[in-house]
Formats: structure tokens, C-alpha cells, sequence
């Protein structure tokens, strides 16, 4: 007991003392900070900018990965996907049948639960005086409500969806049409019905549909109302696949028992030749995952992770180089530390603390940053990206272990190097450092500029890839075409007057109309032919146009004949029960069918155990109907004069202005209460590859954001290097060095280390675009000048950086240099 307060005492004199050594390590660190302003700037810098990318990518990964996750029963929903059997592979869909979903509700005890989505396409919505496109319209059951989780503003969901013409609407949509009016209860005009005078009850309103999911629709019609107005073939057809169907399933179910089972209901339904079976895709895995549907990739979520980190280990390799060249010029205070007792793990406590205290003022800066650019990158990527909360460790974990990491390593080396050296070794200058270290800055500098110019290199190449689909010859005609959608009207009932009329103007060339784009062709019926073996078919994909789609748009007829007003029989006819019309095939389907001359054959349309029969009038030169992705499908075309849901108008490219006028006037005239709408058909093609543009775009800026911080590091080792060669420089001059002579001697060191960078770098670009253009069946070779341009414009970045020190350094006065300790 005697001895316990002299004990409290020394531990209170030992706290005191490591208090006043920490801030004593803190004063020194602060000091170093301010007397090397240059230096501590760019390794802060560079440092930040690259915690700043790995902070966005992580925002943007953590956005992908959100998808679906209001949903409680994500995890429970399967999509029920289709795969058919043909002779040349398996042909995998998202859509199925119209009444799969509720046979396999009443049927499978395992179902708990389903729905039906069917999207409505464009469809003309009125209330009073306003009328408006709509595109985001779909059928669906009542358990939408039961499966999804989708927050009601008001209205009773129960029974919103039971009876039929009800509708369900959006916040948005509600505040479109009815303003500050209650919706419930009032009516709207919907669609083609608007002919009809055929009106939609507002059951209930809901929140809008967040964007990270794929179940989104402004107006949630009952499928009760479908029922109603296509009537029971359509409703009862197991042939035709339309819609997506959702099944709710018990936790922990075996998916594969389930698959078989729907399988067999299936064909307890149907008795089609065409082999299918069923396949669930868990609907939180479809965003990301799905090998059907076109939503993310998580090829892309790879890509993306992959250069967050690099661009952090760049900035991380930046941060250790310019720390362990400058650790070289504490030498003397290390030993005379020693000298006066201090330990060697209260040196290597010292360095270390000072470099994570860099890190996390690096940090601070980086999140300054991304505060700053967040709107710029929610522009580019489309995507809803914000801070988290505060309460979210996972992320802001994350950061800080990162941000300890990087300090923790990046002081590691010149904390343990240099307290291990004998005190007096250090103060008579015998130590070594400068030599020692520098073979370790040599490989973090390869590293870095390895990095860079693979990213360049991958930047390069898919803008390569970008230019290829965007100059590529498609087979069809689309400069100066003029879209117009047809939502209903005189002109989807007879298009004929209208085609008239605009012909009539001189800047209006052709006219035509089609069910589809030649663009964006993605119907198909299950066909057999003349010659098939039985129980053989394909998947054949189709379009109805009129006569004139084929010189409206180029497309080039390489047999036979095009559709002819001279022949009625050409005209697509359902109603006939054998010979129901004439077709024209692209050269694909003529190979598939295997036939030497197609003309007069017959293509057959298999619907159960129903037969339609087509004649082959004509064979067209195969175009690219779909994403340059996906190699051409076998594609047919039929005639139909009426019901065209586009029509493309062909124009000089003068008066543009004008002409679009007269078209409108025109629509006015003979199809008045339908809003005129228009696009230019080029423009689509830019969406067409918007994934790959992001992609361009994103690689663009990380490209940048290496090199430069890449060249931040290169600037402060040659400012470091040619400091320390500062005497050698002045002795060199005095001996009759040209300033030629000492440039090249400060930048030879650096050119060898870029060159050896290149190296590394191509072999590991190539294979990696290699393996990414796999993505697409019609592709640009990765030419050798893609490697040259890359390694040639890192080389000339290098010498750009480096030549400021070299110069400043050559041109110094050289009694000043053999002055210099």
C-alpha cells in the first residue's frame, strides 16, 4: 500500500510524457508539411484524386447492387424464363405464355403467389382536354400488389386490379392528369380504345417506381381488362410467348423440381411440336445476371471495380515513392534521434503516424472532391449516386481501412529502413539510402505507368469498337429519316391518303409504313418449310411493311421480286385457311433452310396443330436488324397494308425545318386528337450503345486521371532526383556539360522505366479487349498502332513532366550547385 501513490505518479508522469512525444511527432509532422509545400501538395494530391474515383466507382457498384433491394421478397420471385430446343442450340426467353402464370398458381402447391406483366407499348392517354403518348403502361394481375413491394399512396389494393377497365397510377402520373384533384374514381381514356369510347376507372394511386428495378410502369391496367378486349384465343393461346411471368415460391425451394413441374403443365396444355422447357431466374439476380434480358452486366461491374482499384493503387504507388524518396533526407534526424535515446519502435511510430496523418488529409480532400464532380457523374452514368448515411459502416469502414492501409503501407518502408540503421553509420553519411531505395521507387514507377498506359490502351480500343458500329455499313439506309409513331386513328386504319399527301411535298421523297423499325425487328414466329425434316423449326423473325419499305430504305432484293400491287396474293390474309400471303427472306434464312432457289417455296408458320403457308417471292441481302452484339437472325418479311405502328418518311436534307411543318400539318389533317410526335431514325442509334459509350466515357476520364497522377509522382521523383544530383549537375557543367547533355541525362533514367512499362502493359491490354470485344459478333481487330499511340503518348507525358526539373536543373548556375549540401 505504502508504495501506490508512488506508482500512480510514475504512470501519471508516463502518460504526461507520451503525450507531449505525440504532439512533439505532430509539430515535426506539421513542419515537414509546411516547409516542403511542393511536395507534401502532390503526394496529398495525387493521393486524393485516386481515393476520389474508388469513391465514386464505389457508389456506382453500390448503385448496380441495389437493384431490387426494396423489395422484401426479392429474394422469393422468379421469373419464368423459356428455353427452346432447335437443331442448331438452345434459344433462351424472358417471355412466356399468357396463361402459364395462372395455371401454375391453381395447379403447383409450391406457387404461393403470381403475376403477369404485359407491356402495353405506346398508347394515347386523354382526360378532358389533356392527351398525351404514354410508354410505360402494362397489364397486370392483382398479385403484383403481393409479390412486389410497391408503397400505396392511396386507394384499397386489395381489390385496385380485381375488376375490370380499372387502372392503377403513379404519384407523377396523378399529378399530370388530375393536378391537385382527388384521381380515385375518375376516369381515363386508354389507348387504341380511345376509338371505342372505352374508359379506365383510377382504383388507386402509388408511389413512383423507384429506377434501380426493372418492374416499372406509369399505369397498371387490370388483366381483367385485357381479358375483355383481346378477347379468349389470346387469352387461352399457349403457343405465343408475350409477357413476363412472376411466381412467388417458399425460402429454400428446389428449383430445378419446380422447373420440371412447370414443364409438365406445360405440356398438359399444349401439344406443340416445338421442345421447350422452363428455367426460374431469381428476380434479384436479373439486373445484373440474367444471360436473357438486356439490364446491367456484371462484366461491367468488374471492369469498373477492376479500375477503382488500379487507379488506387496508382495513387497508392505515387504516395509510398514520393514518401521513401523524401524519407532519404531525414536521415540525419533519425540518427540524431538514436544519438539521444530514442527507440527503435518510437521511430517507426513516428513515420508511420506522419504518413497516415497524409492520408487522411487525402481523404478529406477526396470527399471534398466527389462532392464536388457528384452531379457530373450522375449526368454521365444516369444513375442516382449520393453520399450514404453516416450510419452506413460498411462504406465508410471501408474507406477508412483503405485510407489506413495506403498510410500504414506507404510509411512502412522508410519507418523500418531507416530505424534500423546504426546511429553513427547514419550521421558520417555511410547509410546508403539514395542507392537502396531507388530500385524499389524504379518498380513502383513501372507499376504505375503499367497501369496507365493499360487503361489508355483499353481506352483506345473501345473507342475503336465504338467508331466500327457506328460507321459500319448496316445494310439499310437511316440518314435523314423521319420517324412518326402511330398510336391509333385514320392513318393505322388506311395509310394511303396520308403517303399521298406527303408525297406531294418535293423535299419528301419516300414514304412507308411497318409494324417495326428495320432497326429494332424483335418478333418471331416458330416456322418449319418446304424440305424440313420432320418435327424441324426454327425461330424465324418478322416484320409487316407495306411496298415501298424496301426502296425507302435500300434494302437490297437479290432474287425474285419485291411485294407487288400486281399480285393480291401478296397481301398478308389470316382469315384464308391454306396460302395466306407472300414473304421475303434475308440470304440467313434461305441458308438455315438450306435451299439452293428459294423462289416459289414455302415457309410455314406452325401455331399448335394449326399450318399457314407463305409463299418465297424474294430473297433481300442480310442487314443488321439488332445490336452489332448479336449476329443476323433469319428474318422474313410479310404484307400488310393496314395497322402500321411507324411510319418512316424519307427527306432532302434541305428545309428541314419546313418539311417537318408540312408533316405535321399533314398528320393534323388526317389524323386530328392524336399529339404528332417525331424522331429522326439516326438518333436511336445512339442509344443503341449506350453501355458502350458509358463504358468509352468512363475509360476516358480514368485514362486521364492516371497519367496524371502517374506524372505527379514522375514530377516530384525528378524534382527529388535532380536535387540530389544537384552537385553533380554543377561538376558536370564546370567540365563543359551542355544543357542538352544534362536534359538527357535526368530523363534517361525515367525513359527506360516508361519503356519497360509498355512491355508489361500490351500483353496484359490485349488480352483484356480481347476478351471484351467477345461481346460482340461483329467486331474491329486491336491494331498494332492502338499499342504504338498508347506507348508513344505515355513516353512523350513522361519527358513533358520530367523536362521542367531537367531543364531548371541544366540551366541552374553551377557555383550555386557546388555550394548545395
Amino acid at each position: 500500500m505504502p508504495n501506490a501513490p508512488c506508482e500512480s505518479k510514475k504512470a501519471l508522469h508516463e502518460r504526461s510524457w507520451e503525450v507531449n512525444v505525440l504532439k512533439n511527432y505532430l509539430k515535426i509532422a506539421l513542419r515537414n508539411l509546411i516547409r516542403q509545400k511542393a511536395h507534401s501538395f502532390i503526394n496529398i494530391a495525387g493521393l486524393a484524386i485516386g481515393l476520389a474515383c474508388f469513391i465514386i466507382i464505389m457508389f456506382y457498384i453500390r448503385y448496380e447492387f441495389s437493384y431490387e433491394s426494396h423489395h422484401k421478397n426479392a429474394d422469393r420471385i422468379y421469373r419464368v424464363n423459356i428455353i427452346q430446343q432447335h437443331p442448331d442450340g438452345e434459344y433462351k426467353l424472358s417471355h412466356s405464355m399468357v396463361p402459364l402464370g395462372k395455371a401454375l398458381a391453381e395447379e403447383l402447391p409450391e406457387v404461393n403467389d403470381y403475376a403477369r406483366l404485359l407491356k402495353a407499348g405506346r398508347i394515347l392517354v386523354k382526360y378532358k382536354d389533356k392527351i398525351f403518348y404514354e410508354d410505360n403502361t402494362v397489364f397486370t394481375d392483382p398479385g403484383i400488389f403481393d409479390l412486389f413491394t410497391i408503397p400505396v399512396v392511396s386507394g384499397p389494393m386489395e381489390s385496385a386490379l380485381s375488376e375490370k377497365f380499372s387502372v392503377v397510377i403513379t404519384e407523377s402520373i396523378a399529378e399530370k392528369y388530375f393536378g391537385k384533384q382527388n384521381p380515385i374514381g375518375q376516369t381515363l381514356l386508354i389507348g387504341n380504345l380511345i376509338d371505342k369510347k372505352i374508359s379506365l376507372a383510377v382504383t388507386a394511386v402509388v408511389k413512383d417506381f423507384p429506377k434501380n428495378t426493372h418492374i416499372d410502369a406509369d399505369f397498371l391496367i387490370s388483366f381483367n381488362t385485357l381479358a375483355e378486349v383481346a378477347g379468349n384465343e389470346f387469352m387461352n393461346n399457349w403457343i405465343t410467348v408475350n409477357l413476363y411471368t412472376y411466381i412467388l415460391l417458399p425460402e429454400n425451394q428446389n428449383l430445378a423440381d419446380v422447373e420440371n413441374k412447370i414443364s409438365n403443365v406445360y405440356r398438359a396444355h399444349c401439344s406443340s411440336e416445338v421442345k421447350k422447357r422452363f428455367e426460374l431466374e431469381q428476380f434479384s439476380r436479373i439486373h445484373l445476371y440474367s444471360d436473357v434480358s438486356s439490364f446491367g452486366d456484371i462484366q461491367y461491374i468488374y471492369i469498373f471495380l477492376a479500375i477503382g482499384i488500379l487507379i488506387l493503387l496508382i495513387a497508392s504507388i505515387n504516395f509510398m515513392n514520393l514518401s521513401t524518396a523524401r524519407s532519404a533526407r531525414r536521415a540525419s534526424e533519425v540518427g540524431l534521434r538514436k544519438v539521444v535515446g530514442a527507440r527503435h519502435w518510437q521511430l517507426i511510430r513516428q513515420f508511420l503516424g506522419e504518413s497516415i496523418l497524409l492520408s487522411f488529409l487525402a481523404l478529406m480532400m477526396a470527399l471534398f472532391i466527389v462532392d464536388n464532380i457528384l452531379p457530373m457523374v450522375k449526368n454521365l452514368t444516369g444513375q442516382e449516386l449520393f453520399f450514404p448515411p453516416l450510419s452506413d459502416w460498411n462504406f465508410y469502414g471501408l474507406l477508412i481501412v483503405i485510407t489506413l492501409a495506403v498510410g500504414f503501407l506507404s510509411g512502412s518502408y522508410p519507418a523500418l529502413y531507416l530505424s534500423s540503421f546504426p546511429p553513427v553509420s547514419i550521421l558520417k553519411g555511410k547509410s546508403g539510402l539514395g542507392r537502396k531505395g531507388s530500385n524499389f521507387r524504379k518498380l513502383l514507377v513501372v507499376v504505375q505507368f503499367t497501369i496507365a498506359i493499360t487503361l489508355i490502351i483499353c481506352t483506345l480500343s473501345i473507342s475503336n469498337q465504338l467508331n466500327f458500329m457506328r460507321n459500319k455499313n448496316l445494310g439499310f439506309q437511316k440518314d435523314q429519316m423521319v420517324v412518326v409513331s402511330v398510336a391509333g386513328g385514320d392513318v393505322r386504319k388506311d395509310i394511303a391518303p396520308f403517303k399521298q399527301a406527303l408525297l406531294k411535298n418535293s423535299n419528301i421523297t419516300r414514304v412507308t409504313g411497318s409494324l417495326m423499325l428495320p432497326s429494332r425487328i424483335g418478333m418471331y414466329n416458330n416456322v418449319t418449310w418446304e424440305g424440313a425434316a420432320d418435327n424441324e423449326s426454327i425461330p424465324l423473325m418478322f416484320n409487316r411493311v407495306d411496298y415501298d419499305f424496301l426502296e425507302t430504305y435500300g434494302i437490297e432484293l437479290v432474287k425474285g421480286r419485291n411485294f407487288s400491287r400486281e399480285y393480291s396474293s401478296d397481301i398478308l390474309n389470316s382469315n384464308k385457311t391454306k396460302d395466306i400471303g407472300a414473304v421475303i427472306l434475308n440470304e440467313e434464312a434461305v441458308r438455315r433452310f438450306g435451299w439452293d432457289n428459294p423462289i416459289g417455296k414455302k415457309v410455314i408458320q406452325v401455331f399448335g396443330d394449326k399450318r399457314y403457308y407463305f409463299n418465297v417471292v424474294g430473297v433481300i441481302k442480310d442487314f443488321h436488324f439488332s445490336s452489332l452484339h448479336n449476329k443476323i437472325e433469319p428474318l422474313s418479311l410479310f404484307l400488310r397494308l393496314n395497322n402500321p405502328r411507324k411510319i418512316s418518311i424519307k427527306i432532302e436534307p434541305r428545309n428541314i425545318q419546313s418539311t417537318i411543318a408540312y408533316v405535321k400539318d399533314t398528320w393534323n389533317t388526317f389524323n386530328p386528337g392524336y399529339p404528332f410526335e417525331y424522331y429522326f431514325l439516326d438518333e436511336t442509334f445512339e442509344r443503341t450503345y449506350q453501355s458502350e459509350e458509358k463504358l468509352q466515357s468512363l475509360f476516358n476520364y480514368f485514362s486521364l486521371l492516371s497519367i496524371f497522377i502517374s506524372c505527379l509522382g514522375l514530377f516530384g521523383l525528378a524534382s527529388f532526383a535532380a536535387e540530389r544530383r544537384t552537385k553533380e549537375i554543377g561538376v558536370r557543367k564546370v567540365l563543359g556539360a551542355s544543357i542538352s547533355n544534362i536534359i538527357l541525362l535526368l530523363s534517361n533514367e525515367f525513359t527506360k522505366w516508361v519503356l519497360f512499362a509498355n512491355l508489361i502493359a500490351w500483353p496484359i491490354a490485349y488480352i483484356a479487349m480481347s476478351i471484351w470485344l467477345q461481346n460482340f459478333a461483329y467486331r474491329t481487330s486491336i491494331g498494332i498502332w492502338v499499342f504504338i499511340l498508347s506507348g508513344a503518348a505515355a513516353m512523350i507525358i513522361a519527358l513533358l513532366t520530367v523536362s521542367y526539373q531537367s531543364i531548371k536543373a541544366s540551366t541552374a548556375n553551377p557555383v550555386e550547385a557546388l555550394r548545395y549540401e
